[in-house]
């Protein structure tokens, strides 16, 4: 009688040869991934972060005291310089006027272009849903807001539409003036939408 093995002639020692060999492979695989990992971490490190240290071993001794004693020239003119006048500065930001009146941080073109925003919020509370939906314009918003609030004036409507063009389009820069124009404009809106 021959006894059938299924296995034919494979013993259990093959099972744990096997077995060893997948979890060799399995630990030079982890091994090789860990050495990896602790590679590229310490190339990180080694990248400056904010500027490259320069120190007195870097160079040489008369370059250095050249670098230092430019940097210290450069701080004490810095330091010295007094404007003559105020100046006007950049138009297109606010500042604090005479009148007293703080514009300063304000940046009146994006100020004007992101108007809308607050037509919308200002809309949204007696009629909530009412959005600037992104698929419309801003000539389409106001022409529904001014189905949705009759005493918005179509005059009051073309204004706002200029303003926000000029703001949005142009390269023409306001001013405190056109500024304070457009914030009676808006007041006027907002107060009809209320």
């Amino acid at each position: 009688m021959s006894s059938s093995n299924p296995w034919g002639s494979i013993l259990p020692i093959h099972f744990i040869i096997i077995t060893a060999l997948l979890v060799l492979a399995v630990l030079v695989i982890v091994a090789v991934i860990k050495k990896r990992a602790l590679t590229l971490a310490s190339q990180r490190e080694r990248i400056p972060r904010i500027r490259l240290p320069v120190g007195r071993n870097d160079m040489p001794r008369s370059v250095y005291a050249a670098m230092v004693n430019q940097s210290v020239k450069e701080h004490k003119i810095k330091a010295g310089i007094v404007p003559e006048s105020p100046g006007e500065g950049d138009q297109g930001w606010g500042r604090v006027s005479v009148d007293r009146t703080n514009f300063e941080g304000v940046h009146f073109k994006t100020s004007i272009a992101k108007s809308f925003l607050v037509l919308e919020e200002a809309a949204s509370v007696p009629r909530p849903g009412t959005k600037h939906l992104d698929f419309r314009t801003i000539r389409d918003f106001v022409a529904y807001l001014q189905t949705e609030f009759p005493s918005i004036t179509d005059v009051l409507a073309r204004e706002y539409i200029d303003f926000y063009e000029r703001a949005r389009f142009s390269q023409y820069q306001f001013d405190v003036n056109d500024y304070n124009k457009f914030m009676t404009l808006i007041m006027e809106i907002l107060d009809r939408i209320q």
